[in-house]
C-alpha cells in the first residue's frame, strides 16, 4: 500500500512535466482500493483512448473490481463486451 501511494504520488508529480497515461494512475488506485478516484482515472484514459487501457483486464487482482456496473460500461464503449 505504500508502494503504492508513493507511485501515485510520483505519477502525479511527472504529469505536470510530461504525459502519464491515465490508466496506469487507475492501476495504482486500484491497488490501494480507491475505486471511485481509480473508474475517474480510467474514464479519462478511455477518453484520450489509451492504447494500454485494455491491458488491465488481464490483471487478476482486480476481479473485484469488474463486478462494478463502471466496469461494464466501460467495456462496453470499448467494445469488448456485448451486454
Amino acid at each position: 500500500r505504500d508502494e503504492a501511494n508513493e507511485i501515485i504520488e510520483d505519477l502525479k508529480k511527472l504529469s505536470t512535466t510530461t504525459y502519464v497515461d491515465y490508466s496506469r494512475m487507475a492501476v495504482a488506485l486500484f491497488a490501494i482500493g480507491s475505486a471511485d478516484e481509480a473508474f475517474s482515472y480510467l474514464e479519462k484514459a478511455y477518453q484520450e483512448r489509451s492504447s494500454q487501457i485494455s491491458e488491465i483486464r488481464i490483471f487478476p487482482w482486480f476481479s473485484e473490481f469488474r463486478k462494478d456496473p463502471r466496469w461494464a460500461s466501460l467495456e462496453k464503449r470499448m467494445g469488448l463486451r456485448k451486454e
